[in-house]
């Protein structure tokens, strides 16, 4: 009885600490890393192509090719995580056996090690650097995470229940700090530096630009012109459709 109430009070606290790591079910769903890395995968590659002087950046097609992977290869992330979170839920539920859980929870964690060999081939682009590097440690810090939270279950199997609670309270602490990694590179990515736009660089072929890239108003209204006025607005910058771009920004 006091292993099943001990089995049961980890096993909470294993979903709470799931939870942690990384990101929500719901936010992983949409895309790396919502609130963490990229919010939305596609309009977040195109964002970030337009930041740096053309005279180093890479080819346009690298970067979104970069950016692109690493998307696809933190989708399977978020799927691994919900997979193995509804195991998490069987477990509990009484649905599974706790060796059915501890083999799902080890192919997962084969399978996480897989996508950080994925992330550590990626060709990162010069500027991505710190993202990048960010990325890989997040990715070391859930497999050790992954890696104590087997050894834990293991522990209840054989009745160890000390050393259970030593081995989670590992796990939950490489966790919490995977979880600081995933905001580091969020937060890397957001810091990259950006280039000023000007008519004469101004794009129009994805949204890249917000009215703080201009150095006035004026310019502006010419790249917003340029690009196709209201009928295409794809910097988003005439919120009220009038024709007048970046009116409130003084």
């Amino acid at each position: 009885m006091e292993r099943s109430y001990f089995a049961t009070l980890l096993l909470a606290s294993v979903v709470l600490l799931i939870g942690a790591s990384g990101c929500s079910s719901d936010s992983k769903q949409n895309g790396v890393l919502q609130g963490k890395i990229i919010d939305q995968p596609q309009e977040q590659s195109s964002n970030v192509e337009s930041n740096l002087p053309s005279s180093y950046k890479p080819p346009i097609n690298a970067r979104l090719s970069y950016m692109d992977q690493q998307n696809q290869i933190y989708e399977e992330f978020g799927s691994l995580y919900r997979n193995l979170t509804l195991d998490l839920e069987g477990l509990n539920n009484k649905e599974i056996t706790e060796q059915e859980y501890l083999e799902a929870s080890r192919e997962t964690l084969r399978e996480y090690k897989k996508l950080k060999e994925r992330v550590f081939l990626l060709n990162s682009p010069e500027e991505y650097f710190p993202f990048h590097e960010r990325v890989l440690r997040a990715y070391t810090l859930e497999i050790l995470s992954m890696q104590y939270d087997i050894g834990a279950h293991e522990a209840i199997i054989s009745d160890d229940l000390d050393e259970a609670l030593s081995l989670h309270d590992k796990s939950t602490s490489y966790a919490e700090q995977a979880q600081m990694e995933w905001d580091s590179a969020s937060a890397a990515l957001k810091a990259r530096p950006k280039e000023k736009a000007s008519t004469s660089s101004c794009t129009c072929d994805y949204n890249t630009y917000d009215c703080a890239d201009f150095n006035s108003r004026a310019s502006a209204q010419s790249c917003f012109e340029k690009c196709g006025g209201v009928n295409n607005d794809v910097h988003h910058l005439d919120a009220d459709g009038d024709g007048l771009a970046c009116e409130w920004n003084n």
